[in-house]
Formats: structure tokens, C-alpha cells, sequence
């Protein structure tokens, strides 16, 4: 027992891997609206605390 109640675990791993054919095609892009949308959110924001700390001064 190796204290986790594991009995008889030698810690082997055997793995089989075998292909039905050709591999599946991979998926046509996939759009993430979200990485365009936060990266112009951070541009904005950039633009706005400049313009408010040039118009404090």
C-alpha cells in the first residue's frame, strides 16, 4: 500500500493508441469575437485616461 490505499499500483502506465482511418479534418476557424472586442476596450481606455490626464493639467 503506498498510503493512498493503492494496492498492487507499480505505477505503470500503458497507453494504446490507434487511428480508424484519417485523422478528423480540423474545424473551420473559429471566430472569438471577444479578443478583438477587449483589445479595442483596452485602446479606448488608454486614449481616455490620456485625454483626462492631459485636460487635468
Amino acid at each position: 500500500m503506498d498510503g493512498f490505499g493503492w494496492y498492487n499500483n507499480s505505477g505503470a502506465i500503458t497507453i494504446d493508441v490507434s487511428t480508424l482511418g484519417s485523422p478528423p479534418s480540423p474545424p473551420v476557424s473559429v471566430p472569438e469575437p471577444a479578443t478583438p472586442f477587449l483589445m479595442a476596450l483596452g485602446i479606448v481606455a488608454l486614449c481616455v485616461r490620456r485625454y483626462l490626464e492631459i485636460r487635468h493639467c
